[in-house]
């Protein structure tokens, strides 16, 4: 008995289609062709981490011991916070991402990965500007909004980087085999339009002469929660959607509820990030401030009851006494 190949329907997909639809010898010659960019990927996110894990044992350390490597600036929680944050975004996260997201690509579209090359200069850009980006951030020059530390010039390596392994990994998706594409693979291509967009803009908008205060920080918000709730979210659920049904062995239960979670999440998603200031130790700070100065204005005591101000008897003065 043969297994007969079906594409996914709008309602149901089977778990192993991607497996079974074509040959064995086939699927081994695409995890062999995308093995080395995926292990570059991977192997170099991995030496991220163990930077980020450095990073984040320091400020550790300082967060109870302020004292600790004090008198070196470079070191000072300031600067290792935010070079630990976004070691571990820019360079573990995305790097590991990108690793999956050539993977994925290869595999559900049934297309192997020609000219490696490509890959490989552009994950060198992208790494040369976050070490440029993160050395600013240690060494002071960094833009001041939380999760916008890297310099401009940083941000334009990277996108430059990125943009090389996003165009080719949609070269990838357009010369798929697989004509219908799994909602993994919707997944996949929106992160990877949606990340270069939120990124460029945030890293553009800030440095406009009208864009200052208030709105820096609004800025630096959108484009936190896009980084982490659209670009990793995305490459994560695409895992998800992947790994889950072949593990269990189970088909996608409704490709129509899929569409629907997918553009719900795309819709509102990126509208979060209020609620990432709203959280933030500072606004907390600022509430209990201004709620300590509404019930307990200066001069008053713990009741709320002002103090009489004290009568000093004015001087007289000289030669009228």
């Amino acid at each position: 008995m043969t297994a007969v190949a079906t594409a996914p329907t709008s309602t149901t997909a089977p778990a192993s289609t991607a497996e079974t639809s074509y040959p064995a010898v086939e699927r081994a010659a695409i995890d062999a062709s995308a093995r080395g960019p995926v292990l570059f990927f991977f192997g170099n996110g991995i030496l991220w981490l163990m930077l980020a894990t450095v990073l984040g044992i320091i400020a550790s350390i300082q967060l109870y011991s302020p004292g600790f490597l004090a008198d070196v600036p470079f070191l000072s929680y300031g600067r290792i916070w935010p070079a630990f944050t976004n070691t571990i975004c820019f360079g573990w996260g995305s790097l590991a991402g990108l690793g999956v997201t050539i993977w994925l690509l290869a595999r559900l579209g049934r297309v192997k990965v020609k000219f490696p090359g490509v890959l490989f200069t552009g994950a060198v850009f992208w790494q040369v500007g976050l070490t440029y980006g993160i050395l600013n951030i240690l060494g002071g020059k960094t833009t001041g909004l939380e999760g916008l530390e890297i310099p401009t010039g940083s941000a334009v390596l990277m996108l430059l980087g990125y943009l090389l392994v996003a165009v080719w990994a949609l070269l990838l998706f357009s010369f798929r085999s697989q004509t219908t594409p799994f909602i993994s693979v919707w997944y996949l291509v929106a992160a990877l339009f949606w990340f270069p967009w939120s990124f460029a803009m945030a890293h553009a908008a800030h440095v406009l002469p009208n864009v200052s205060g208030v709105v820096q920080n609004l800025v630096a918000a959108w484009a936190t929660q896009n980084f982490l709730n659209i670009w990793l979210t995305s490459i994560a659920l695409a895992a998800a959607y992947y790994l889950i049904p072949k593990v269990v062995n189970r088909p996608v239960h409704s490709y129509n509820l899929a569409a629907i979670g997918f553009w719900s999440f795309i819709v509102f998603t990126g509208l979060t990030g209020r609620g990432a200031i709203e959280r933030r130790p500072d606004s907390r700070l600022d509430r209990d401030v201004e709620h300590r100065l509404e019930h307990h204005p200066p001069g008053s005591d713990r009741d709320g009851h002002r103090e009489p101000r004290a009568h000093h008897a004015r001087p007289v003065p000289h030669g009228l006494s």
